[in-house]
């Protein structure tokens, strides 16, 4: 015999079967069994009908071997098959029972306390051998919770109880800007025992505190950013986001309530109207927006008192165009729709008038201080952007469009009707000018907004109402599925919760959902409800995310020092624009944190909020001066 070949190893009838059926050499024990321990269990596995896995196609002994059982067609395990390396001990077909018999029971358990159909399992569930028991548990609970969000029913007035089990009336004041139409639903709330007016901005709810306040009507002030307490209060100005649906109330006046239409705050104002808890609410809105608010009510079941108003003063074109801003009269507002726009007009008019500016990023009370300048006459002209059309009553005579192009976040457009008119109707206010005048900076802009102005309005509002998924919905999820992340949660239910689509659509969550997975990312110990709550700030997170980070470490417990750039108070610019938007940053930092203290009081240092004040003067301050410098 050759010193190179060496005796087979004596094996029993089964092993040399084995050894034969696939081509196995078997020379060593250290080769022997775990090769014929595999081929065995592997024989066994195809005979008994299970699948095998291994990492290439063809059955190889000597590499790692996996096989399945699967208790049903939408759920596999997975075992690996470690082979004896001292003996011939395959697995055996007992074995294989028992693993089938104990994953059929938990998986038969699982089904019985879910009442969960696994045939509607959108997805297989795949498992190991030693983590089935958690990830059964796991997955199936989530496969349970969103069959439960499928089946769930989202019934929009429902949310609402107060205001269900009350017989209400909605009162309709409509008509163009100068109608008098929210005079009307302020002579109406003022009358009530208690009540509450809604608007869309803070400027809005700020000027109904001081009107309702001045007429001996205590008021308290409610926004975002604010809560301002007066003795003996028993009505609220608010931003329709901070409605309270708590208790009855004498009447809730909802007013500009076109903007149920709003694609990112319309859900604010449909809750506002199906939620109110009082048998009197006042709406008010254009013309155009009436018989959606009246569709609105007779799907609640509401009654309805509808008034349409006319204009007080007249509104003219002026017969040629503005072409020459040197001859621009007093009491005129020009609008245009940039920032930077505005402070070139700023520039080129200053040579001929004194000049106050508005627009939308503009702190609100600087904004307040520019137009008191206007209403006060220390100023000929005001610049603003559309938000003049909006949140502020000015004495202006004379409008001129600087242009009737606008970017609207996605692209740049004509301005629609029902925008002209809001903008333009600002021009001739009752009870200081008899005529209001409109004008276009070229004969072609002239023409469009005459055209606005004559023909009939064809503004169209959307078929649909807007809806917000509740955060008791969410929770219920969450506890359902054991899913700890909010932001998971919040686009589960979006996605398949059940809702009357004829009629509602689910306002978007992405911002939320954004500004979620920040809070997240901190792995914080906070109430779900409170993460909830925080995420919903009305400030654009992006904008202030180190002052937003800061302040919910400080909530949370951390205790961490809030950071602001107050440093561009006092250091030089490369010009007077750029300071100016510089102090817009320190502003929202400034709003962001009023925000967080004005709710968690107790978690910021003594002297926090007089920090804040003291900064918000200087920055309205400096903003104002930075404007006359301009």
């Amino acid at each position: 015999m050759s010193q190179k070949q060496r005796p087979a190893l004596q094996t029993t009838p089964l092993e040399t079967d084995i050894a034969r059926e696939f081509n196995l050499t078997v020379t060593s024990k250290q080769q022997c069994f775990p090769e014929l321990n595999t081929a065995a269990t592997y024989k066994l596995i195809k005979n008994l009908g299970l699948q095998t896995k291994q990492k290439k196609p063809k059955f190889n002994p000597s590499k790692t071997l996996r096989y399945c059982i699967s208790p049903h067609q939408n759920i596999e395990v997975w075992f690996k098959y470690s082979p004896d390396k001292t003996k011939f001990n395959p697995l055996i077909q007992e074995t294989i029972e028992e693993q089938t018999r104990q994953i059929n029971e938990f998986v038969n358990e699982l089904i019985r306390s879910s009442l969960i159909s696994l045939d509607s399992l959108e997805s297989p569930i795949f498992a190991n051998e030693s983590n089935y028991k958690s990830k059964l548990q796991s997955d199936i609970k989530k496969a349970f919770a969103k069959q439960w969000a499928e089946g769930t029913y989202l019934d929009i007035p429902q949310l609402f109880p107060t205001a269900r089990k009350l017989k209400r009336t909605i009162t309709i004041f409509a008509g163009p800007t100068s109608c008098g139409k929210t005079y009307n639903a302020f002579e109406l709330l003022k009358v009530a025992q208690e009540g509450q007016y809604l608007a869309p901005l803070r400027l809005n709810a700020l000027e109904a505190y001081e009107e309702l306040n001045e007429s001996n009507v205590p008021c308290n002030l409610v926004t975002g950013e604010e809560k301002v307490e007066t003795d003996g209060a028993k009505h609220q100005a608010s931003t329709a986001e901070m409605a309270s649906f708590r208790g009855e109330t004498g009447a809730v006046v909802v007013d500009e309530a076109q903007f149920i239409d709003d694609p990112d705050r319309g859900w604010a104002f449909c809750n506002a109207i199906i939620g109110a808890p009082s048998k009197n609410i006042i709406v008010t809105c254009p013309e155009y927006a009436v018989e959606k608010i009246k569709r609105l009510a007779s799907i609640l079941g509401d009654e309805v008192n509808e008034f349409i108003l006319p204009r007080k003063t007249k509104l003219s074109m002026t017969e040629q165009p503005a072409l020459n801003l040197s001859k621009i009269e007093p009491a005129t507002a020009i609008v245009t729709f940039s920032r930077r726009r505005v402070f070139e007009l700023k520039e080129e008019l200053e040579r001929y008038s004194k000049v106050a500016v508005v627009y939308g990023a503009m702190p609100p009370e600087v904004r307040r201080e520019q137009a008191r300048r206007f209403r006060d006459r220390e100023v000929d002209i005001v610049i603003a952007t559309d938000c003049i059309g909006i949140g502020l009553n000015l004495p202006i005579k004379h409008v001129i469009f600087d242009t009737i192009e606008k970017f609207d976040g996605e692209r740049r457009r004509k301005l629609h009707q029902s925008e002209v008119l809001q903008i333009a109707g600002r021009a001739g206010r009752y009870k200081i000018y008899d005529e209001g005048f409109v004008s276009g900076r070229n004969w072609r802009d002239q023409k469009y907004i005459e055209n606005c102005l004559t023909l009939p309005n064809q503004t169209m509002m959307k078929d649909k109402f807007s809806a917000k998924v509740p955060f008791e919905l969410i929770q219920e999820y969450m506890e359902l599925s054991g899913e700890e992340r909010l932001s998971v949660a919040t686009e589960a239910i979006q996605e398949r919760v059940r809702f009357d689509e004829n009629t509602y659509e689910l306002a978007s969550v992405e911002l939320v959902v954004e500004t979620l997975r920040l809070i997240e990312s901190y792995e914080l110990d906070m109430e779900r409800e409170e993460i909830w709550r925080i995420a919903h700030i009305p400030i654009e997170v992006e904008l202030v995310e180190q002052t937003f980070v800061d302040c919910l470490l400080n909530v949370s417990g951390y205790g961490k020092e809030v950071s602001f750039s107050s440093h561009v108070l006092n250091q030089p610019h490369k010009s007077d624009l750029d300071k100016m938007f510089a102090l817009e940053e320190l502003s929202n930092q400034l709003d962001c944190a009023h925000w967080f203290y004005n709710r968690y009081e107790d978690k910021f240092e003594d002297g926090f909020e007089r920090e804040i004040t003291k900064l918000k003067k200087r920055v309205n301050t400096a903003m104002n001066n930075t404007v006359l410098k301009l």
